[in-house]
């Protein structure tokens, strides 16, 4: 993540390369184009950061047909960019290994269902026991947290 905005578009420009004319006409001319200081010419290092062949166990690497995919989602010209609908019957979905069926998926669940003594439970295993001595007073001393398990009580009821 960037500190600010102009860092988070150089961070961008850094991994997908600076817009040129080519890639997205008329991009000079957007309203703050000229507050931007990125190198000119950078090229895409996108295949820097996955490798064709994994060169380790567990390591992220990507085909090229997998590339693509990427490189068109990612475009910056939203005229040249490809369309949810195009993405979907790209080739990479096509590519082996073969994606499984939706319902073989594992189910994750959004960080705000899950219930709040699960979340501090998971926490304080990654604590260490000073951390964990000064979380537990913290929930101690948190009456917001008592008043929320007693309307959950409620609302079960």
């Amino acid at each position: 993540m960037g500190s600010g905005e102009l860092d988070q578009i150089d961070k961008i420009f850094k991994m997908l390369g600076t817009p040129t004319d080519e890639t997205w006409k008329g991009w000079r001319s957007l309203k703050h184009a000229k507050l931007i200081s990125s190198k000119k010419g950078q090229k895409s290092k996108l295949r820097d950061k996955f490798p064709k062949i994994p060169m380790e166990e567990n390591d992220m690497y990507l085909t090229d047909t997998g590339l693509d995919l990427l490189n068109k989602m990612l475009t910056f010209d939203p005229e040249k960019r490809i369309t949810a609908r195009e993405a979907l019957n790209h080739l990479w979905f096509k590519e082996y290994p073969l994606g499984c069926e939706p319902s073989m998926m594992p189910t994750i669940f959004p960080t705000n269902e899950i219930p709040r003594d699960h979340l501090k439970k998971r926490r304080m295993k990654s604590l260490d026991k000073e951390q964990q001595k000064q979380r537990e007073e913290l929930y101690e001393n948190d009456y917001r947290f008592e008043i929320h398990q007693n309307l959950a009580h409620y609302e079960r009821q």
